[in-house]
């Protein structure tokens, strides 16, 4: 098989068990969830927790435990080509950086 060429990302984030609230039947249960970034105090992670989790039918209420891991994603270039979106603002600074390396080398 032909080596494909893979784009890769490392992400580290913090993976939280905590305890949810069932709005409309009034129950309770643990759940696991992943977020960005690696947090170290239990408020922050609740926060960040209830950012992604909460709704009109459901509640987080608190952190049982938590942990910070690092991850390497990666798919083939092909795929990351099909799905990702250009950066419009990196496209200007890459032009903009060529027209300064090109007026410096016209100037020696």
């Amino acid at each position: 098989m032909a080596n494909v060429k893979m784009v890769t990302r490392s992400v580290i984030g913090t993976h939280a068990k905590v305890m949810i609230v069932d709005l409309v039947n009034g129950t309770t249960s643990i759940q696991e969830l992943n977020v960005s970034g690696k947090l170290t105090d239990k408020e922050k992670v609740l926060k960040a927790v209830q950012k992604i989790a909460d709704n009109e039918t459901q509640k987080v209420v608190a952190v049982q435990e938590f942990s910070s891991f690092n991850t390497l994603y990666g798919m083939p270039e092909t795929m990351f080509m099909e799905l990702a979106q250009p950066l419009p603002e990196l496209e200007a600074k890459r032009a903009e950086y060529a027209e300064n390396k090109a007026k410096k080398a016209q100037e020696q």
